[in-house]
């Protein structure tokens, strides 16, 4: 880990996230997963160095509408994202930290301000990392929901570490125990085919994922239910927190995703990967 991912782990998961990172780095050696990775091709990032993701640069992703699930208080990518192509972004997260940071990034767009205003830079200084120039509001779509596999109301388990804002359906970070004796809040759940109908997406350009450990089963799921997007952005939380369970669950969805004429083009080295279903923009 270099100095400047420590600093971004430092700025947004505290200390103990450190800590956690260079243990799960020592783990990571222990239960490095099979990663078969074909990075002959031409690819670009939007975001943050925190919220970055790296994706093949499509002509049809421009005036597309793509799902972006999980999206805390980085929408770094999202903006830039819809700014580029001219998108929608459909997002969904019921945590409420995140409803929170955007609405208040709605709220900017409504006055007409490019950048934040100095009430809101003073009470959330993550708004300055934002340029919303150009951006309407009707490009930026929060469903307020978890994603899932069925239409459920499910527990929303807290981080273990509370100044963290990202809270997970399967509780991965407490070893993935379940229960009402785990600190929680109550959420309400819908699937990939729902988003899909309600916003009539014939074909998905690119799907994010980055859904705190429920990327397992809504993968399989989707997978399951013929639904293949150009591209997936996924990150295998599990990963994060190294483990035979971490191991097990992403090499079966990977097997899954190849199986269905996906191919990995991009690793970042921990748990953040790009799918591409079919892809030929191969590098000259």
């Amino acid at each position: 880990m270099n100095l400047k991912n420590i600093v971004l782990r430092i700025k947004n998961k505290g200390i103990n996230g450190v800590f956690r990172a260079i243990v799960g780095k020592i783990k990571y050696k222990y239960y490095r997963p099979k990663i078969v990775l074909n990075n002959k091709h031409t690819t670009i990032k939007l975001g943050t160095d925190y919220g970055e993701k790296v994706f093949i640069d499509r002509p049809t992703l421009k005036n597309s509408t793509i799902i972006s699930c999980g999206v805390g208080e980085d929408i770094s990518f999202d903006i830039e994202f819809a700014k580029k192509y001219n998108a929608t972004i459909i997002m969904l997260d019921p945590t409420p930290r995140a409803i929170d940071h955007y609405d208040k990034i709605i709220e900017q767009i409504e006055n007409g301000n490019s950048g934040v205003d100095q009430v809101n830079k003073e009470n959330d200084h993550l708004l300055e990392m934002y340029d919303l120039t150009g951006v309407n509001k009707d490009q930026l779509v929060l469903e307020k929901f978890a994603l899932w596999t069925e239409n459920t109301t499910l527990n929303f388990y807290l981080p273990v570490n509370k100044a963290n804002v990202s809270h997970s359906l399967v509780n991965f970070q407490n070893d993935y125990k379940q229960g009402d004796e785990y600190e929680h809040i109550k959420v309400n759940a819908l699937t990939l085919s729902d988003i899909i109908n309600k916003y009539k997406i014939n074909q998905i350009e690119l799907l994010k994922l980055d859904i705190e450990g429920a990327e397992i089963e809504v993968i399989k799921k989707m997978l399951d239910d013929k639904i293949f997007p150009k591209q997936v952005c996924v990150e295998f939380d599990g990963l994060n927190v190294p483990s035979k369970r971490a191991k097990f669950d992403f090499e079966r969805i990977d097997n899954m995703l190849r199986s269905n004429g996906y191919e990995l083009i991009y690793y970042d080295g921990l748990a953040d990967f790009t799918y591409v279903l079919n892809a030929t923009d191969k590098k000259n």
